[in-house]
């Protein structure tokens, strides 16, 4: 489904909606507000930081592995803009974290907190692997063999969590799911940004 808001394309994916939708029929109504309005405040963290680099947004698309922002145009003006662009949602939900737990709200404190240490992981389609690629091409390292690099190092550590996991029989579904949503997309998504 795709529709325009103010000159923005808004383009939700069906995977988005089955998410959603499967989601909402899981009994779990407030643990999914506190995950949708997280990233909600996640992205509006990214947001901020765009329009006040002046930027003006072009589309935004919502699937089920996230929602991605799209400016005009594809490099900003600076390293340190894009860099502070793409920590701004994590800054955002740590701050977001860090006032849940002030006026007592331990879920939706901790999964703010959670969302923001997560998308600082250097996993290329995640916040903290979009800084690692910038601070390499800003050294004027190839961004090719520094996001194979991360591939590499992302797939061992995911593959010694596993086995952790399996000789301390620990199963717990978040964290399944996440290390199998992270080996898939580290896996199968291409190398060049």
């Amino acid at each position: 489904m795709e529709f325009t808001l103010k000159d923005v394309k808004i383009k939700v994916g069906f995977s988005f909606l089955a998410v959603l939708c499967l989601a909402s029929v899981s009994g779990r109504g407030m643990a999914i507000l506190y995950a949708f309005s997280g990233i909600l405040i996640h992205e509006c963290g990214h947001l901020a930081a765009i329009l006040l680099f002046g930027e003006k947004i072009s589309a935004v698309s919502l699937n089920a592995v996230g929602i991605k922002i799209h400016t005009a145009r594809a490099r900003l003006l600076s390293y340190a803009r894009d860099v502070i662009i793409l920590l701004a949602g994590s800054f955002f939900s740590l701050l977001a974290g860090a006032f849940f737990l002030l006026i007592g709200n331990g879920q939706a404190s901790g999964m703010n907190f959670v969302l923001g240490a997560f998308n600082l992981l250097p996993f290329a389609c995640l916040d903290g692997g979009g800084v690692v690629l910038l601070i390499a091409e800003s050294f004027g390292k190839s961004t090719e063999k520094t996001a194979l690099c991360m591939k590499y190092i992302n797939a061992a550590v995911l593959i010694c969590v596993i086995i952790f996991c399996v000789l301390n029989r620990i199963f717990n579904v978040s964290l399944t799911v996440t290390v199998a949503y992270l080996f898939a997309v580290n896996l199968f998504s291409p190398i060049n940004n």
